[in-house]
């Protein structure tokens, strides 16, 4: 509560300007985000680290669950950096090809899937209206595609 508290009175602050103070709101809210981020992606690395353990066991010992290439996990914890601090990563889940999958789901039935592919891409797809559907792929980049965003907005609001 305390570090969304801090965001608002940052954003209220009107932190853009010169001045001690404006240059300390805006470090004050940076780290608070950072801390958001960081928070997030620890419940991501707890669930992705289920799929890292697998992959070293399969050598070893039966899994019953898809082998996932280690690779994948380093593209899902990217994929989830680029995620808006307001957008909630969901436990990641494996596909029978062993592929990396998030899942936001909406009200009014919307939903969007984000497929991890082995060489990186992000694949989608989802409902985002009573006749409004999308699909299609990006390459994992240094930002958030812009079909991925909007359509997790359209979902989650």
């Amino acid at each position: 509560m305390k570090i969304a508290n801090l965001l608002h009175r940052a954003a209220t602050a009107g932190a853009i300007g010169v001045g001690s103070d404006s240059l300390r709101m805006s470090r004050q809210a940076a780290g608070a985000r950072a801390r958001l981020v960081e928070k997030g992606l620890h419940k991501l690395d707890t669930a992705l680290g289920e799929f890292a353990w697998a992959a070293e066991q399969a050598l070893f010992e039966r899994w019953s669950g898809p082998p996932v290439a280690l690779r994948l996990i380093h593209y899902a914890r990217e994929f989830a950096r680029l995620l808006p601090v307001s957008v909630a990563v969901p436990a990641p889940t494996a596909d029978d090809q062993g592929l990396i999958v998030f899942e936001w789901t909406g009200s009014n039935a919307r939903r969007l899937v984000v497929t991890i592919a082995e060489d990186g891409m992000l694949v989608y797809s989802g409902r985002l209206g009573p006749r409004r559907r999308i699909s299609g792929a990006e390459p994992l980049s240094g930002h958030l595609p812009a079909p991925i965003r909007q359509a997790l907005f359209d979902v989650i609001g």
